[in-house]
């Protein structure tokens, strides 16, 4: 199979996030590793000048900087395969040394292109837990007994049923109601929205209609978003309802970073 155009820019799940948190008003800090190598520098510096707190942020002498290939379709649909590099080697030790921080934080965000044993240490000093359980993968049950709020989309959800991708909202919210251990999962739908399961409440949430580009990063900018108005104190519902929005907002640009939402492009589409 070939394409037509490429380029390169900066991103990774967490970079991402911590931007798209940065740029709707957070002050935050990634904890993480990047190589030391062109593209670490390159990305430290972007990370920097977004407003990122990067001071837990390791150069790993041997791992390079995690590296993404995005393949995007004509519909703003990706395909992505991700060698995490440096983000693989981080380890319990290099959360605790950022306890501090961690502890201070009104939410804790986290994702798996780092190792789960590094999840499991940020979760003994997180007052609130975000999980956002990408890239798709197994999770083990006292991991998941940890988490305040789950995030997954489509593909992620049925790798930690173990059975296929639900096609619509109602098989959505069957599957997470199968879950166990968090108190909040939320299944992001691309186009569709997103589905909030809990004990005490079942609701689809639908996306602003918007012309897709590429769907890059979107369900980062989701993330980011819910955990800042979560942080801000906004309940549930009322904080699910803005990061759809962001989710959407990101898919009008290309890129990863690059596509994070504003919050007057996040309001345009309200």
């Amino acid at each position: 199979m070939s394409g037509s155009g490429h380029f390169r820019g900066p991103g990774g799940k967490g970079a991402n996030q911590a931007v798209a948190a940065a740029r709707l008003g957070a002050e935050g800090a990634l904890i993480g590793r990047v190589g030391a190598d062109e593209a670490g520098r390159w990305l430290l510096g972007r990370l920097a000048f977004e407003g990122v707190d990067v001071s837990h942020v390791g150069l790993d002498p041997v791992q390079p900087t995690g590296l993404a290939l995005i393949s995007v379709d004509q519909s703003g649909q990706n395909l992505i395969s991700v060698s995490p590099g440096a983000n693989s080697a981080l380890t319990p030790d290099d959360v605790q040394e950022a306890a501090s921080s961690l502890h201070a934080s009104q939410v804790v965000l986290c994702q798996l292109e780092i190792p789960p044993d590094c999840v499991r240490k940020a979760a003994s000093y997180a007052q609130r837990l975000i999980v956002n359980a990408a890239p798709a993968q197994r999770l083990d049950v006292d991991l998941l007994d940890l988490v305040h709020v789950l995030v997954v989309n489509e593909t992620e959800l049925a790798a930690l049923v173990g059975g296929p991708a639900p096609k619509d909202p109602k098989e959505a919210l069957t599957q997470a109601r199968s879950l166990r251990g968090p108190e909040v999962i939320i299944v992001t739908l691309g186009p569709a929205g997103a589905v909030v399961a809990s004990d005490v409440d079942e609701r689809h949430v639908p996306a602003p209609p918007v012309e897709s580009v590429d769907s890059t990063a979107a369900g980062d900018a989701f993330c980011g978003a819910l955990a800042v108005r979560l942080a801000d104190g906004r309940d549930m519902l009322s904080a699910v309802r803005y990061a759809v929005v962001a989710g959407a907002a990101a898919t009008m640009r290309e890129g990863a970073l690059a596509s994070l939402p504003y919050p007057a492009e996040i309001e345009a589409l309200v």
